[in-house]
């Protein structure tokens, strides 16, 4: 009979936690309801209160701004968001939700208060510059 040769490997399984990601909720008239979530885990909430910054520019178009949103998402970026250092080349994911009824207007609105919070980045070139500190992504529903 032939010798029978057995090889052991031990494999090292390092645990990969979920990015954490910021959801904006803007389904309710009265509030924003910002969501830390890390995978399924809710890490931290908040709610902001709702208001409508409306104004018309000089070619009569709607525009919404909402400074009270952008100041409170900055604020929890700079307290929860994971890519700060400007090395980082990844930025932080946030994601609006929001239903069908609600006007394109309105979500630009949120959508540039979301990117209303900056961070430095070291670009290739070694020069460092301001970016938006989120990547942001639309939910509808």
């Amino acid at each position: 009979l032939g010798a029978i040769a057995i090889y052991s490997r031990h494999w090292t399984l390092k645990k990969i936690e979920p990015e954490k990601i910021l959801h904006v909720e803007m389904r309710s008239p009265e509030k924003f309801t910002l969501v830390w979530k890390q995978g399924a885990q809710v890490v931290n909430s908040i709610e902001v209160p709702r208001k409508d910054d409306v104004k018309t520019d000089s070619h009569n178009k709607k525009l919404v701004r909402y400074p009270d949103l952008a100041a409170k998402i900055a604020d929890e970026w700079k307290n929860t968001g994971s890519h700060r250092d400007p090395s980082d080349k990844k930025l932080d994911q946030a994601v609006l939700h929001t239903d069908n009824e609600t006007q394109y207007v309105y979500i630009v609105g949120v959508i540039d208060a979301i990117y209303n919070t900056h961070r430095k980045l070291t670009l290739p070139s070694g020069k460092t510059d301001d970016v938006p500190a989120f990547n942001v992504t639309f939910a509808v529903n």
